[in-house]
């Protein structure tokens, strides 16, 4: 409970999780707001607010939240965490550093802030350092799972494939949970799809599902459907790809979740199957589903499902030449994806800016970061840097 009157801080914590939970963020920003008015000295109150923007990706206004936490309570050490991320996504990593160190220093016993600190050592290509960190997360923690996944793709990422899928084996061994399991042989996929090898990554995703499937999960088994499908589509096998999108869509129909998320599912899969048609050629049938997608995306306030669409609309453009309509709508998607900077460096190229070109593409080519879908990017990023 926060300090004052308490019933006030509850009934206005209430009601931001409420409102989140129905996807109503004008509601809950102005929950938070009232919070840090009525508690303008709690760090919790300032830490709640940055959580928001943090999850909204709006770091500068999560970057002054978390700030105001600290500078009430240089001891909390909550916020240092997505302190840390929010000023590496807004490129500041000397600040980013500063904070990560300063996490391990107020909790060395922790696993997270070695962790955390480690994955900004592997983005900034500090391969070997990174690897020492996740190692000092694991000696507080052996089961620390998201520290032998960053090992495993800083080895990927070196060029160690064997290596990586050693230690993500070593991970899958010892794996106490389904979920522990999916997340060694995720990134196992993820080595295969980096080397091309496309029936060993679909193979991984198959021993995921199976997992899942003992699990009574068939949300996740959904979830691994579509990603079969991007794997097929990424490697040019367009047809199978639709068929495993169309797969995905019924397993979650017949899934136990909320209704709200099998329409979501149903509602996302629009952006597949437009990618779909695009590689097909079929650019009215692109259109007409990124169209659809906009006006249903457009009912719902999901800022990741917003940025989806501006990616759809992104790519619609470029195939249709537009560069300046792919650039305003590339610009308004998701900036840590990768696929999304490799999309705006083609829109750069195409619009004669060879400058914003190569620094777009170097952005997907050296992503270095837990994103699966630099595997898909990577090695066109880096020819297409031979050029621009």
């Amino acid at each position: 409970a926060l300090a004052g009157d308490v019933s006030e801080g509850e009934r206005l914590m209430i009601l931001a999780l409420d409102a989140g939970a129905r996807s109503d963020p004008a509601t809950q920003v102005r929950s938070l707001e009232h919070l840090t008015a009525a508690f303008p000295k709690d760090e919790r109150a300032w830490n709640l607010l940055g959580a928001y923007h943090f999850g909204r990706q709006e770091y500068d206004h999560a970057i002054a939240a978390y700030e105001k936490a600290l500078a009430l309570a240089p001891e909390f050490s909550v916020p240092l965490n997505q302190l840390g991320y929010a000023r590496r996504f807004m490129g500041d990593n000397v600040g980013a550093e500063e904070a990560f160190r300063r996490y391990i220093a107020l909790i060395p016993d922790d696993p997270n802030p070695y962790d955390s600190y480690a994955e900004l050592l592997m983005k900034t290509g500090r391969f070997e350092e990174s690897i020492a960190q996740y190692e000092k997360a694991l000696e507080q923690d052996s089961h620390f799972v998201a520290s032998y996944v960053g090992i495993g793709l800083n080895q990927i990422y070196m060029g160690e494939m064997e290596e990586a899928r050693g230690t993500l084996g070593r991970l899958l061994e010892r794996a106490r949970t389904p979920a522990e399991k999916r997340a060694a042989l995720l990134r196992t996929a993820q080595s295969w799809v980096f080397e091309g090898e496309t029936d060993k990554a679909l193979a991984a995703v198959k021993e995921m599902s199976a997992v899942s499937e003992a699990d009574g999960d068939r949300a996740a088994m959904a979830g691994d459907l579509n990603l079969m499908g991007n794997v097929l589509l990424e490697a040019g096998r367009v047809d199978e790809a639709l068929t495993h999108f169309e797969k995905g869509i019924a397993v979650s129909d017949a899934s136990d979740t909320p209704d709200a998320a099998r329409e979501a599912f149903r509602r996302n899969a629009l952006f597949n199957t437009a990618r779909v048609a695009l590689a097909r050629g079929d650019l009215e049938a692109a259109k007409a589903q990124a169209e659809e997608y906009a006006t249903r995306v457009a009912e719902h306030s999901v800022p990741f499902e917003r940025r989806l669409s501006q990616h759809l609309q992104g790519l619609v453009a470029l195939a249709e030449e537009d560069a300046e309509a792919a650039l305003a709508a590339l610009q308004e998607a998701n900036p840590l994806d990768p696929r999304v900077q490799f999309a705006l460096a083609r829109a750069h190229a195409a619009n004669g800016d060879a400058e914003a070109a190569e620094q777009a593409c170097r952005e997907a080519a050296e992503h270095n970061g837990l994103n699966f879908n630099y595997a898909y990017v990577r090695d066109e990023a880096r020819k297409m840097l031979e050029t621009v």
